[in-house]
């Protein structure tokens, strides 16, 4: 059994490999609140596609662990449509008995799909997350900030045996 520090190691290695990956930009703000004008504008979208790229490492290191089986461009069944528009779907089935599958959605922001990441868990899926929250550039807090929630969420994984994909069940 491999450690969450072993894998995560293994996601960073992944996410260095990874040629078509969005630079890293920083806090566009961090000394500053937002201006109201930031609310309402979305700026280069196409740079959240680096959440992608590492959820593709991600996706990658759990495959090549042997944690879990990846299955591309999967059709999901929703308990609730996420609050994100997704584009596709991709579905990590762990190797262990109980698991619940774990599904890496790519989600439009402004007029550019597979821009941000929405993950959930089961089948029927729940939503769990997205990322980044909105996208727009006030909400913008810098690149590392996606990556490190994200990355996060590793550790949030559903208890092993739980029966059924809620909240509840996240530990």
């Amino acid at each position: 059994m491999i450690s969450l520090s072993e894998l995560m190691e293994r996601v960073d290695r992944a996410f260095e490999r990874a040629s078509a990956k969005p630079g890293p930009w920083p806090d566009p703000h961090p000394d500053r609140s937002p201006t109201d004008v930031e609310y309402s504008r979305v700026t280069n979208p196409e740079k959240w596609r680096i959440v992608g790229a590492r959820a593709d490492a991600s996706l990658d290191a759990l495959h090549d662990t042997g944690v879990a089986t990846i299955e591309r461009d999967v059709a999901i069944t929703w308990v609730e449509k996420p609050a994100t528009e997704t584009t596709r779907s991709d579905l990590a089935r762990p190797q262990v008995t109980g698991g619940l599958p774990l599904i890496v959605s790519r989600s439009r922001i402004g007029t550019v799909d597979d821009a941000g990441v929405t993950t959930g868990v089961g089948d029927p899926t729940v939503v769990h997350t997205w990322i980044p929250d909105c996208g727009c550039d006030a909400c913008d807090s810098g690149s590392q900030d996606a990556l490190d929630e994200l990355d996060g969420q590793s550790s949030q994984t559903p208890r092993a045996g739980a029966s059924s994909p809620d909240r509840a069940s996240w530990r």
